[in-house]
């Protein structure tokens, strides 16, 4: 698996995007498969990662320990789209993404020495090294090259 590349996946047109990111090990010696949901996912009546509006229902998010709809979701792709990975146990964390009205990212000086990233409209985990690249080269240069 270490020349596993990003995948970004979507069986049909009406499915949501899949991302998957390649095994990283940690310091604490374990290795992780980042594996997620590019647009929100609507499962029988219940959404899983529905727009979320208020400060309080982000923290709500956040502050939960387990949704199941979503852990059964992911456990099914994985095993459709990578079935010789046998994982020796899971992890599921809660994110929450920016989008922006064009579907692009924002990547620009705000003032001098100073450049913001954002929206990345669920599409950017893959490309995030680059993009903090990006920013530093042009904090470094002074000048916006893209």
């Amino acid at each position: 698996m270490q020349r596993f590349p990003s995948v970004i996946y979507k069986s049909s047109y009406n499915d949501p995007y899949i991302y998957i990111l390649p095994p990283i090990t940690y310091p604490d010696g374990k290795t992780y498969l980042k594996f997620g949901h590019v647009v929100y996912l609507k499962e029988d009546k219940e959404e899983i990662g529905k727009p979320l509006v208020t400060l309080d229902e982000v923290n709500a998010w956040y502050c939960q320990d387990d949704y199941p709809k979503a852990r059964e979701y992911f456990d099914r792709y994985l095993k459709k789209l990578l079935p010789f990975v046998a994982p020796k146990s899971g992890k599921l964390d809660f994110c929450v993404m920016a989008a922006t009205a064009s579907g692009k990212q924002l990547i620009g000086f705000a003032e001098d020495n100073f450049m913001v990233a954002c929206g990345g409209n669920g599409k950017s985990a893959k490309f995030g090294l680059e993009i903090g690249k990006i920013c530093a080269q042009g904090i470094l240069k002074g000048e916006w090259n893209y």
